[in-house]
């Protein structure tokens, strides 16, 4: 990667986590809380030690060098405890929390960094599902 492209990836990146940038100002420089979930794979792992990992944690570990953050994470077992978390000012931002209408009524996003679809697979005989209203009903999603 050119340098010029690296600087491009870096300033966009800074740029989309202005929230946590500004959370850390708001702060007075104190160590901002990094909420992430226990196991949540490809995005939260962590070790047996409590090591936090995944690509959530890698992204934000790059981005808040970049930025000159000081952080520390803290470990939360689902999403209900990482929310209120945020809510009620325990943690300070979560790395790669998906965007709803809910959450955006509560809280500061910055800039959409990644997006992915989503897909299903029926067996071609298999007639217990035809739509994905049977998905929703028959899994409880």
């Amino acid at each position: 990667m050119t340098n010029l492209l690296k600087s491009l990836v870096i300033t966009l990146i800074l740029a989309a986590v202005a929230p946590a940038i500004q959370a850390a100002g708001e702060k007075g420089g104190k160590n901002l809380v990094v909420g992430v979930l226990a196991d949540f794979p490809p995005q939260y792992v962590s070790t047996p030690e409590g090591k936090p990992g995944g690509f959530a944690v890698e992204s934000f570990d790059l981005i808040a060098r970049e930025a000159g953050l000081e952080y520390r994470y803290r470990l939360l077992n689902d999403w209900d405890a990482m929310l209120t978390s945020l809510r009620i000012g325990e943690v300070d931002v979560i790395p790669n929390l998906g965007i709803t209408a809910e959450r955006a009524s509560d809280f500061a996003f910055s800039s959409v960094l990644e997006q992915f679809e989503l897909g299903m697979f029926i067996r071609e005989n298999d007639s217990s599902i035809s739509n994905l209203t049977g998905v929703i009903t028959e899994s409880g999603v």
